[in-house]
C-alpha cells in the first residue's frame, strides 16, 4: 500500500490549527490503498511523528517527496518581502523541514532510505518568480549537500525539475502566460501529473539505488 505523510498548506505558515491527526483513506489510481496522514501545525507534531510514532498500519518510510508549492509571481522590482518569505518557507524551508525528520527516521530504521525533491525553475529563471527561482536553487543545494551526507548509509537523495505541469497551481495562471508558457516548451503542451510521477516512481525503487 501506498502511505501518504502530508501537511495542509496552511500549516506551514504555522497557523493555528486544531491538535492531532486527520487520517483519510483512499484509493490511487492503479488501485492501491492511499493512507493519507494529515497534521494540523506538522511542523511541531508532525516531525515528531516522522521520528518517533509512525503507527503500524502506516509502517516504515521509504521515501520522502518533497513538491510542495506556491507562487507569488510579481517583478522584483515590486516584491515584497513578504512574498519573497512566503514562497521560500513553502518550497525550500518545507523541503530541510521533512527531509531532516524522514532521514532521521530512516535512519532508525537502519538504512538511507530515499529522498526526492522538485527544483523546476531555477535553471533557467522566469519573470517575475525571482522568490521561486531562489527557493528551487536553494533546494538543489540541500539536494547536493543531503547526498553526501546520507550517502554512507546508501540513502540517495535526488532532484526533480519537470518543467510546466498542469496542475491546480498552473491552472490559476491567465490564459494568457499559459500560452506564452507553451512556446518554450518543444513539445507544446503542459506536461501530466502521472508523467512525473513515474519518473519519481523509478528514483525511489530499488532500480536505481545508484542513482543520486
Amino acid at each position: 500500500p501506498f502511505h501518504e505523510v502530508v501537511a495542509a498548506l496552511d500549516d506551514l505558515f504555522e497557523e493555528p490549527g486544531a491538535d492531532g491527526v486527520d487520517e483519510v483513506s483512499g484509493k490511487h489510481p492503479a488501485g492501491q490503498k492511499i493512507h493519507r496522514i494529515v497534521f494540523p501545525g506538522f511542523f511541531v507534531a508532525g516531525r515528531k511523528f516522522l521520528i518517533k510514532e509512525m503507527p503500524p498500519e502506516v509502517g516504515r518510510i521509504d521515501a520522502a517527496i518533497n513538491n510542495a508549492g506556491i507562487v507569488r509571481d510579481r517583478s522584483f522590482l515590486k516584491m515584497t518581502d513578504e512574498e519573497f518569505d512566503d514562497v521560500f518557507r513553502i518550497h525550500a524551508k518545507s523541503t530541510f523541514w521533512v527531509s531532516q525528520a524522514a532521514a532521521i527516521a530512516m535512519r532508525d530504521q537502519g538504512d538511507g532510505g530515499c529522498i526526492i525533491n522538485t527544483t523546476s525553475g531555477a535553471h533557467m529563471g522566469n519573470f517575475g518568480q525571482t522568490n521561486y527561482a531562489a527557493a528551487k536553487a536553494g533546494i538543489i543545494g540541500l539536494t547536493k549537500t543531503h547526498t553526501r551526507e546520507v550517502g554512507s548509509r546508501g540513502g540517495t537523495v535526488n532532484g526533480v525539475a519537470p518543467g510546466f505541469i498542469d496542475t491546480d497551481m498552473t491552472r490559476d495562471l491567465p490564459e494568457e502566460q499559459r500560452k506564452a508558457l507553451l512556446t518554450g516548451i518543444p513539445l507544446e503542451r503542459l506536461g501530466r501529473p502521472e508523467e512525473i510521477a513515474a519518473a519519481v516512481a523509478f528514483l525511489a525503487s530499488e532500480k536505481a539505488s545508484y542513482i543520486t
